[in-house]
């Protein structure tokens, strides 16, 4: 199996960009990639973690729960990395944390 490291993007365009300028499948090949070794951590008892990112294939809640949806082990986690991550959202960021 061959992983080329782009990943799935939205496009807004016509002309057929999104055909000639966009990975295909790459988020499809990342689940087969990494249900080995969350194999080897169920038979082992430990957990294995990916984290989130900006130009990461886990960059969003949708791809993370796409994820763990797919792989499907309590073995198996998603570590949310929100300062990172909350660059990019629109709701403003709560000043509160107790």
């Amino acid at each position: 199996m061959t992983f080329s490291g782009r990943k799935e993007q939205v496009l807004f365009g016509k002309n057929g960009a999104e055909q000639w300028n966009l990975a295909k499948g790459a988020f499809d090949a990342l689940a087969p990639l990494i249900e080995p070794a969350v194999r080897i951590a169920e038979k082992e008892g430990v957990v294995l973690v990916v984290e989130t990112g900006i130009g990461t294939m886990i960059n969003s809640c949708w791809t993370a729960r796409q994820l763990l949806d797919q792989i499907d082990s309590d073995h198996f986690k998603v570590l949310w990395d929100r300062p990172t991550i909350a660059g990019r959202m629109s709701a403003p960021t709560p000043t509160d944390t107790s």
